[in-house]
């Protein structure tokens, strides 16, 4: 028979556990977003420059891919990976688009069905389906689908910090901007 001060000793050793594994959970998606944040921001610094470019994009890419490692299920991740190799295919040229198209097409799906109202992803996939040609999965009235979904779901707080903007208070009206 287990005595009371060992079951107690048992009880206290298992909730520490869980504490601990917890604990370390919440530290892995605060990295993970992290990882994010800075892979939003190669991604704007790659735009911004005329040349090396493709340098700031690899760090996002490496980022994003760091972040996705720490917690598969943060969408934000998965569309800053789809940001930085999407940009670099595009500032790349036909045959780096041509080879990333799949990829891209995957990632932002899988930002949606991590986050159906990730406005940005519902517009980045509005506009890609909106400029690929039908024979590449294209398609004029699915993009614009998309590009109304985008437009339901934004919400100021999201496209500022994806942005790179600070957060402004989810009581400011009217439309956000560009």
């Amino acid at each position: 028979m287990v005595s009371a001060p060992r079951i107690s000793t048992r009880f206290v050793l298992v909730l520490l556990l869980y504490a601990s594994s917890v604990l370390g959970e919440a530290t892995r998606q605060d990295d993970a977003r992290s990882l994010a944040e800075q892979a939003f921001a190669a991604n704007k610094q790659g735009n911004a420059l005329e040349k090396d470019w493709d340098a700031a994009y690899d760090r996002g890419i490496a980022l994003a891919n760091q972040a996705i490692a720490l917690d598969p299920g943060l969408a934000d991740a998965y569309y800053a990976l789809f940001l930085n190799l999407g940009r670099k295919s595009e500032r790349g040229g036909m045959t780096s688009q041509m080879k990333n198209l799949s990829e891209l097409k995957r990632l932002i799906d899988r930002t949606l069905e991590l986050d159906p109202n990730h406005a940005h992803a519902w517009e980045a996939k509005g506009e890609m389906l909106v400029r690929l040609p039908r024979l590449l999965g294209g398609s004029m009235s699915e993009g614009e689908k998309a590009l109304r979904r985008s437009a339901e779901a934004e919400t100021p707080t999201r496209r500022d910090r994806v942005e790179g903007r600070p957060e402004r208070s989810s009581s400011v009206s009217g439309p956000p901007s560009p």
